[in-house]
C-alpha cells in the first residue's frame, strides 16, 4: 500500500521536460510599436537636428512625402501636426502653402517651461533664486580665464545697456542680454542655456504683469550699472573668488528691491493674470460631519425640517 502511494505521489510531482514547456510571454515588457506618423515625424526631426534640414528649408510637396514615407494623406498631415506642435516646422495653408523648417528656439522652450512653472504654482522669487544659484559660480569661472578682448566686449555691452536707462522693459531686456553674453563667455553651453531659459521666463512674466515702471526703477538701474562696472573690474583682475561672492551678493540685494512689496510671492505668470501664492483655506466643517461645509449643513437642516413637517401631517 505504501509503495503504491509513493508511486502515485512521484507521478504527481513529476515535471515535464524543459523542451515541452512553452514559454509564456512577459506582458510587462511589451512596447507599443510607433505609428507611421510618429515614424515620419521622428525622421524629419532627426534630419533637422543633424543639420540635413536648415532653417527656412521647405519640405517636399505632400505627394512626394507620401511616396517617400509610404503613408496616406491623413497620416502625413498627422505627422506634420506633430512637428508643428514641437515648433520644428511652420505650415502655411492654401494653394501656395507648405511646410517650412524651423530650428529649435529657446523662446518656445521658455514658454513651455514657464507654463509648467505656472501650473506648479512656482513663485517669482523661487525662479529668481534659481538664477542666484546658477550665475555666481559661472561668473567665478569666467574670472579665471577672461581675456582682455572678452573684458572689452563686456564693457561695450554694458555701455550699450546704459542707453536704455529710464525704460523699464528696454533696460531689463538689455541687461538680460548682457548677463546671457557674460555667462556665455564661460563656454559652458548647459549653464548658458539654463540661465537664458530662466531669464526668458522672468522677462515674459514682467512684460505680462506690467511689474516694472521706468520712473520708479531709474535710480535702481543706475545703481545696477555701477555694480556691473565693478564686476567687470573684478573679472579683469582674475579674482574668481571675489567675482563669485560679489555677484551672489548683488543678486541678493537686487531681490530685496524687486520683492520688497510682496511681488516675489506672485505665481509665475505667462498668461497675464498674476495672482498671489496664498495657502488655500479649508472650508469650515461640522465636527459631527467633518466633510460637511456650511452649505451642506444648511441643506441637511432643511431636509430634517421638511421631514418633520411631513411626519406631523
Amino acid at each position: 500500500m505504501n509503495g503504491t502511494l509513493d508511486l502515485a505521489m512521484k507521478k504527481k510531482t513529476t515535471t515535464a521536460p524543459a523542451s515541452q514547456i512553452t514559454a509564456q510571454p512577459d506582458r510587462t515588457n511589451f512596447l507599443r510599436a510607433p505609428k507611421l506618423p510618429e515614424l515620419m515625424a521622428g525622421d524629419v526631426r532627426r534630419r533637422i537636428m543633424a543639420g540635413e534640414l536648415n532653417e527656412g528649408d521647405a519640405l517636399p510637396p505632400e505627394a512626394e512625402l507620401m511616396q517617400r514615407y509610404n503613408i496616406s494623406r491623413p497620416s502625413l498631415r498627422e505627422a506634420l501636426r506633430i512637428l508643428e506642435s514641437e515648433a520644428l516646422i511652420v505650415v502655411r495653408r492654401g494653394g501656395l502653402g507648405g511646410a517650412t523648417v524651423k530650428r529649435p528656439t529657446l523662446e518656445v522652450t521658455a514658454r513651455h517651461f514657464g507654463l509648467i512653472l505656472q501650473d506648479r504654482g512656482a513663485q517669482v522669487e523661487d525662479v529668481y533664486r534659481a538664477r542666484a544659484i546658477l550665475e555666481p559660480p559661472a561668473v567665478g569661472d569666467l574670472a579665471r580665464v577672461a581675456s582682455p578682448a572678452q573684458v572689452a566686449a563686456l564693457r561695450e555691452r554694458l555701455a550699450a545697456a546704459s542707453k536704455t536707462i529710464g525704460s523699464a522693459s528696454a533696460y531689463a531686456h538689455a541687461i538680460s542680454e548682457f548677463r546671457e553674453f557674460m555667462i556665455g563667455l564661460t563656454g559652458n553651453v548647459t549653464i548658458s542655456l539654463l540661465v537664458r531659459l530662466v531669464d526668458e521666463v522672468l522677462e515674459k512674466h514682467q512684460v505680462r504683469t506690467g511689474e516694472l515702471r521706468g520712473e520708479v526703477w531709474t535710480d535702481l538701474q543706475q545703481k545696477n550699472q555701477r555694480s556691473l562696472q565693478r564686476l567687470i573690474d573684478i573679472i579683469e583682475q582674475h579674482d574668481f573668488e571675489k567675482a563669485e561672492d560679489f555677484w551672489r551678493k548683488h543678486l541678493s540685494e537686487a531681490s530685496k528691491y524687486l520683492f520688497a512689496d510682496g511681488k516675489g510671492a506672485l505665481v509665475i505668470d505667462l498668461l497675464g493674470y498674476a495672482r498671489p501664492a496664498v495657502p488655500q483655506v479649508k472650508p469650515e466643517v461640522d465636527p459631527t460631519f467633518p466633510e460637511a461645509t456650511k452649505a451642506e449643513r444648511a441643506e441637511r437642516r432643511n431636509k430634517k425640517r421638511s421631514g418633520a413637517v411631513q411626519d406631523a401631517d
